[in-house]
């Protein structure tokens, strides 16, 4: 999954097995935290598909040149 605002990208890497992945807007009404982040942030949100007990789960978020 390929983020980018104000052309600076990242990349979000997981399993597309183990992850559902599930995005929310959010808007910002208060101006001092629009002013600082924009009118909106994003939520993103790596659901598990199947989830267990014990395991571990990883993601990688680097930063796309």
């Amino acid at each position: 999954m390929l983020l980018e605002k104000n052309n600076q990208k990242v990349a979000l890497h997981y399993s597309k097995a183990i992850f559902n992945v599930l995005v929310d807007k959010i808007p910002l009404d208060d101006k001092r935290l629009s002013n600082v982040w924009g009118s909106e942030i994003y939520r993103v949100k790596l659901v598990v598909k199947s989830p267990r007990l014990k395991g571990k789960y990883s993601y990688t978020i680097a930063k796309v040149q």
